[in-house]
């Protein structure tokens, strides 16, 4: 099943996939997300479901935080290609330099605007309601420039649980 620009509900969740146009991938060219662009291509975020948004493009992650992911899932950015110490990525697919988050996990308060409040593979156990996080997969392949350096490979599973509702 393809989710392009397309939701399946399972019980409480909502995963919904999210296909950019190509022109959101240009390199050394800084494009932005219209305010409201997510919503004019997947439709109004459903608040009744826990809502995973599968977006390859981490870029945008402000934007799909305000549309009103709960947790997003990302690619694209190999981990930065190269990782320095503190395991901070250095450049970017679209060969920005030291994206401020390339791998690991991010989190940003949904509808707001602004940088990621945590960086990448910081980890807190309980989010308050009004974060989203972002899983930001390494991936196995390789980019435009075909390195890894200091950077493996990841293969991520991520593991849902759920949560007994109140009577």
């Amino acid at each position: 099943m393809y989710l392009n620009n397309r939701t399946v509900y399972l019980g409480d969740l909502a995963i919904t996939g999210l296909d950019l146009p190509m022109d959101s991938y240009q390199k050394l060219k800084r494009t932005e997300l219209e305010r409201g662009a997510v919503e004019s291509l997947v439709g109004k975020a459903d608040p009744k479901h826990f809502r995973i948004l599968l977006a390859h493009n981490p870029k945008y992650f402000e934007e799909y935080a305000r549309w009103g992911a709960d947790l997003v899932l990302s690619g694209h950015m190999h981990g930065g290609l190269m990782r320095f110490p503190k395991q901070r990525g250095a450049i970017a697919p679209d060969l920005s330099l030291f994206p401020p988050c390339a791998w690991g996990t991010c989190f940003l308060k949904k509808g707001s605007a602004g940088k990621s409040s945590l960086r990448a593979g910081e980890r807190k156990v309980h989010l308050p309601l009004d974060t989203c996080e972002m899983i930001l997969s390494c991936g196995l392949g390789s980019h435009t420039l075909p390195i890894r350096i200091f950077n493996p490979g990841e293969l991520t599973v991520v593991k849902l649980k759920g949560q007994k509702k109140q009577r």
